[in-house]
């Protein structure tokens, strides 16, 4: 992943801005106003084709030292591209010279996670369309998982 950092003015700021190798997927880090920040992360796919639904696996240090590990699915919306968009609990500014994610991949039949970080991932999503791609994923995994994304979707 190539990463630069960049600046932004008034509301949500760009911190970092990263490319997959080839160029595939861009991922955005971007840290909200305020005292006390919080970060997102918005991972793009660039060109159309994918067999759907993506996911990317990201993993941080958080705020209490430990490591955190958050997937993030992609499906195409109804308008826009394939994206994902999710909020990064106790993520700090320190955190972003040590955060990695893997490049979006798909999402194969009997797919298998951990229920504890599925179960965060599916609570980080911040919009409709990266909660709909968890529901793509869940005709994926089998009857345990399918329940912790049904679980938290409700």
């Amino acid at each position: 992943m190539e990463a630069s950092g960049l600046a932004a003015a008034g509301g949500d700021a760009v911190a970092v801005e990263a490319s997959a190798p080839g160029g595939r997927a861009v991922f955005l880090l971007r840290a909200g106003g305020g005292g006390r920040p919080e970060y997102t992360l918005e991972v793009v796919l660039r060109g159309a084709g994918a067999d759907l639904p993506l996911m990317s696996e990201v993993k941080y240090t958080g705020a209490g030292g430990g490591e955190q590990v958050l997937l993030v699915p992609m499906a195409r919306g109804p308008l826009g591209p394939v994206a994902g968009l999710v909020r990064l609990p106790g993520f700090t500014a320190g955190s972003a010279a040590g955060w990695t994610a893997a490049a979006p991949a798909p999402v194969t039949r009997g797919a298998t996670w951990d229920a504890a970080v599925v179960a965060a991932s599916v609570r980080a999503a911040l919009n409709e369309a990266t909660r709909d791609a968890w529901r793509q994923v869940r005709e994926f995994v089998g009857e345990e998982l399918q329940a912790v994304i049904d679980g938290e979707l409700r």
